[in-house]
């Protein structure tokens, strides 16, 4: 055997890494044995940062943090290349006599196995052949799972170390491209450690002995193939058991646990979670709750699709906020407890039964769900009383003789009124036009106009569509909203400020113009309100939280928010606030900006006249007095840039009507090829009709019966959202000629069956991607009855035609055929259905319904829901009547 090539001590080492990897290093340790010497450092770390997609993805999925090991991989990395360290064998790879490179691990493969074998990679070049990639992750499970059971401290067996020795032989063996028929078994979904046990298994069974016969092998030797079975068990249990998938064995000093031993039945691991046991602990770190149920242990959050599915969902048009899943209340353990004083410690208290702990849980968790619901009688929402308090003190304060008072004063004011935060208000900036698009991240002022300007640069999150499609085909978007000053603050501004509008008046080039002058002492204003506004303001009585200038801000939007239960949309545009509650609505609603500015000029002149505020005619020196606005905004749109104009789909659907086949004689049988045209045009105009009238989403056949309209109520349920219990199942009002319209197809789609060949299919197999398909047929497909559901019929090369799933996407493939982009985005009816609803007026609350927009203690339809569905009917069915009569159509096919 040759002598080891020696290794440098591992100071060497760590005196050339970046600052602070001496403490990295020693972490690491703690979950990664690595050899003294750090024999292969170099390709090791170098391999790890090739698995870091791989590693994160696991990560994720175990809601774990492994950024230490990526962070220590590329800080030896950092080591550089003309350092001596890197020309070190020991460190690399050894080279032989013959010319051959060998790994320098030799005797530390049964002592550091993980570490060892992530020195090799596959053979195989990675940009021809798939197996390398199943290689990386293969070796990025064995070193998640590592972690895993260290950190978890699982101990299944401490004198075999959980088996990684068999292991990661095993894994080590593979990489030779001799190996490459063990990939045929682990393709496919191997990023899930559930299917990955399952290959596994399968391959465990295909290499039992007793299952092959040397004399058929081929080319294999079958001692090769059966060899290697050894290790797979070993490395399927690792992973099960570091998930929580698997129990791990009983094992007790390297000894099995006698089972029939002693009364109380068998020893049980202390540091496992058997799925027979429910436990809550307290997260000192966090001050939450963790609980599990049957095993499966997490932190209660939000659930999300990951970011695959969430580009897919943005590219069709679907907000991916709208497929949180928000069944689960994360609750405070003071709160819970009833203790919110509780000092939590690390030590064990006695915390009062788990059934008490579930019961309390159960009624906070509803309690939360009530208070999502923004009642107007909340108390956390600002009383009347409180704003006449507020704004009598600003008053008084104005008239003070002390300039800096009536700034500081005055700042706060426009706070108030423009609900914008202090800090913002001070950066304010004046504005010479209305409808340029300059870029002002803060609050802006027209004086001409009175009218003050806030940008939204972040609602909705997402690229912004072609300037071919903007104002042709969908609503022409404007970055800003305006609205008017209809309580006069702006008078004193501009009387403050009288020389700097002068200035800013007489040069035609400005403009954008910061609102101060040299005096401008934002700092000193902030010291004037804690000295004395703050004072004044408790005087009289108002909470603590009405008393400091950084909440004058939240004034408006307090009160806005529970003007309506359900309109989230207007405060999140008017005051430009992060809600996430009404995230879905901006994304899916186009509002116009002449509207946005009426509903925030008619609830701040109602609350003028509640107030008793004085006119600005008969008062010209109060602070807030009532103004008259008379400026008129053209038509403009602000928020969803994926919302159709009415004008276009009216156009559009007078195009397929005049396109579509005219209804004649009886088809003769061999005339096929009309007859299916003829179907393909009639499809496209009730899908477009249903995709209007109801808003569905563009998913795999969002609507699966046809005959489940319901038409006494003219109602019909959609369950196209993937939800595993159905909460977010919803009943759809229909407008009558939509109803007729569906009648008409169901009866067209008979007449087509009876002039169809015998040989044409009455069922077509689709994937059941929906958990409302699973749950119905327990399979992973399912058969759509053609004779009750929309559908398409494609031409084959071998002269037949065939039936085509409806779905969004087919749906905007047709409508591109008649005018490329007509159908803006596969989700285009549900963008404008929500945008129309909105411009007609109907109820926020209504329209949350009908869109499936509800957010958590919202929901219209729950055993706990007041929602009353008569009322609900007669609100949206006549603005669907109105929008089915606009855009041309009557209840008969063409």
């Amino acid at each position: 055997m040759a002598p080891r090539t020696e290794a440098p001590p591992l100071d060497a080492i760590l005196d050339e890494m970046p600052a602070g990897s001496r403490e990295l290093w020693s972490h690491l340790e703690q979950e990664f044995p690595i050899p003294p010497d750090a024999r292969g450092l170099f390709p090791i770390a170098e391999n790890v940062l090739e698995l870091k997609e791989n590693i994160e993805c696991l990560a994720n999925q175990a809601d774990e943090d492994f950024s230490h090991l990526i962070a220590w991989a590329e800080a030896v990395g950092c080591i550089p290349l003309e350092s001596e360290l890197r020309q070190l064998p020991a460190l690399t790879r050894i080279r032989e006599s013959s010319g051959a490179f060998k790994s320098p691990l030799h005797g530390y493969n049964g002592t550091y196995p993980v570490w060892c074998a992530l020195w090799w990679r596959h053979q195989l070049d990675p940009h021809s052949s798939h197996i390398p990639g199943i290689y990386k992750w293969l070796q990025a499970h064995m070193v998640v799972a590592h972690i895993l059971l260290r950190r978890n401290e699982v101990h299944i067996s401490k004198d075999r170390k959980p088996g990684w020795k068999d292991s990661a032989r095993r894994i080590r063996c593979w990489h030779e491209a001799r190996y490459d028929w063990v990939f045929d078994y682990l393709a496919g979904d191997i990023s899930k450690p559930e299917y990955l046990i399952g290959a596994l298994d399968e391959l465990t069974e295909w290499l039992n002995p007793a299952d092959h016969d040397p004399r058929r092998m081929g080319s294999m030797q079958s001692s090769d193939v059966l060899g290697q079975r050894h290790g797979i068990p070993e490395f399927k249990n690792n992973i099960a058991f570091a998930h929580g998938l698997m129990r791990p064995p009983e094992f007790e000093g390297g000894k099995k646990l006698n089972k029939n031993k002693g009364k109380r039945g068998p020893r049980r691991i202390q540091h496992y979670i058997y799925p027979d046991h429910s436990y809550y602990q307290v997260l000192s770190e966090y001050g939450a709750t963790e609980v599990s149920w049957g095993g499966r242990m997490g932190q209660i959050k939000l659930n999300r699709p990951d970011e695959k599915i969430q580009t897919e969902l943005k590219e069709a048009g679907l907000d991916p906020d709208e497929y949180d899943d928000l069944s689960n209340v994360e609750l405070d353990i003071g709160y819970l407890l009833g203790e919110e004083d509780r000092d939590i410690s690390s030590e064990s208290e006695p915390l009062p039964p788990l059934s008490t702990i579930f019961a309390n849980a159960r009624a906070k968790a509803r309690h939360v769900a009530m208070h999502a619901q923004r009642l107007s009688v909340e108390r956390r929402r600002i009383r009347l009383s409180e704003i006449r308090l507020i704004m009598s003190v600003l008053e008084e304060l104005f008239h003070e003789s002390d300039r800096s008072f009536r700034l500081t004063a005055l700042l706060g004011a426009v706070s108030l009124v423009t609900g914008t935060a202090y800090q913002s208000v001070c950066s304010m900036v004046v504005l010479r036009s209305l409808t340029r698009h300059e870029k002002v991240r803060h609050l802006a002022f027209n004086p001409d106009h009175d009218m003050w300007i806030r940008s939204l640069f972040y609602a909705p999150i997402r690229a912004p569509m072609g300037q071919e499609m903007s104002g042709k085909q969908a609503v022409e978007m404007s970055p800003r909203v305006v609205f008017p000053d209809v309580w006069g603050v702006s008078d004193h501004l501009k009387n403050e400020f009288v020389q700097e509008l002068i200035e800013f008046s007489i040069n035609p080039r400005a403009r954008i113009q910061p609102f101060r002058s040299k005096s401008w002492r934002p700092a000193a204003y902030l010291r004037k309100w804690d000295e004395k506004i703050a004072e004044r303001m408790a005087l009289a009585g108002l909470e603590r939280r009405w008393q400091k200038i950084d909440n004058m801000g939240d004034v408006l939007p307090s009160w806005f928010a529970g003007l309506e239960e359900g309109a989230h949309l207007e405060n999140r545009l008017l005051f430009d606030r992060p809600d996430p509650m009404a995230q879905t609505h901006a994304y899916y609603t186009a509002f116009q900006r002449a509207e946005l500015a009426g509903y925030y000029a008619n609830e701040l002149g109602g609350l003028a006249e509640r107030l008793d505020l004085p006119s600005r005619d008969s008062n010209t020196h109060a602070l807030f007095a009532s103004k008259a606005s008379c400026v008129t905004i053209d038509e403009s749109w602000v928020g969803n840039d994926r919302a159709p104009r009415v004008e276009h789909l009216k156009a559009f659907m007078e195009r397929v009507r005049a396109k579509a086949p005219q209804v004649g004689s009886p088809y003769h049988r061999r005339d096929m090829s009309r007859l299916c045209e003829q179907h393909n045009w009639r499809t496209l105009y009730v899908g477009l009709a249903l995709a209007l009238g109801t808003g569905f989403r563009s998913v795999r056949t969002p609507v699966t019966d046809l005959t489940a309209v319901h038409e006494a109520s003219q109602t019909m349920l959609l369950a196209e959202k993937d939800q595993w219990d159905g909460r977010h199942t919803r009943l759809v009002v229909l407008p009558e000629a939509l109803v007729t319209l569906v009648k008409a197809y169901r009866r067209h789609l008979s007449q087509l069956f009876l002039q169809f060949p015998v040989s044409f299919p009455l069922l077509l197999k689709v994937p059941a991607t929906k958990n409302r398909d699973r749950s119905r047929y327990g399979s992973a497909g399912f058969h759509l009855d053609l004779r009750r559901t929309l559908f398409f019929l494609a031409w084959q090369e071998r002269g037949r035609w065939h039936p085509e799933e409806f779905t969004g996407a087919t749906l905007k493939k047709h409508c591109d055929a008649i005018e490329p982009d007509a159908w803006p985005v596969a989700n285009a009816g549900r963008h404008f259905l929500r945008t129309y609803l909105t411009h007609q007026g109907v109820a926020a609350t209504a329209i949350n319904a009908q869109m499936g927009h509800w957010s958590y203690g919202e929901e219209p339809w729950t055993p706990h829901s007041a929602f009353d569905p008569v009322q609900f009917r007669n609100e949206v069915r006549p603005a669907l009547d109105a929008l089915m009569e606009q855009l041309g159509f009557d209840g008969r096919l063409p």
